[in-house]
């Protein structure tokens, strides 16, 4: 089961779709150390990268403070190519409260 924690926004300047390396809280967000995140930590988060957004699973590293990503779903079928002016953010998703399935949300893109 995945942790949620309030309140998390963070800039990123990774590139590509592997691995998000985490960068400075948003104005007005916390980071993923000061919303009280741990190492080891599962968490459910989102992905804003322009027009494009992905939901998944990530794994949250503080050594290096990384997460890694799981696809549940995005706008684009698959992991999101990453500009290197992305926002990430933990959030709620239907998965963590029984909602709807993978296969059901897809329907709707």
């Amino acid at each position: 089961m995945a942790k949620l924690y309030n309140l998390v926004r963070v800039n990123t300047i990774t590139s590509g779709s592997g691995t998000i390396i985490l960068g400075d809280a948003v104005t007005g967000f916390l980071n993923f150390i000061t919303a009280g995140v741990v190492d080891g930590d599962t968490v459910s988060y989102g992905i804003k990268d322009g027009d494009s957004h992905e939901v998944g699973r990530g794994v949250y590293s503080a050594s290096g403070s990384s997460l890694t990503r799981s696809l549940l779903n995005s706008t684009t079928g698959s992991l999101l190519n990453l500009s290197g002016a992305a926002e990430i953010y933990i959030t709620v998703l239907a998965e963590d409260i029984g909602g709807a399935s993978i296969l059901e949300t897809q329907v709707f893109l």
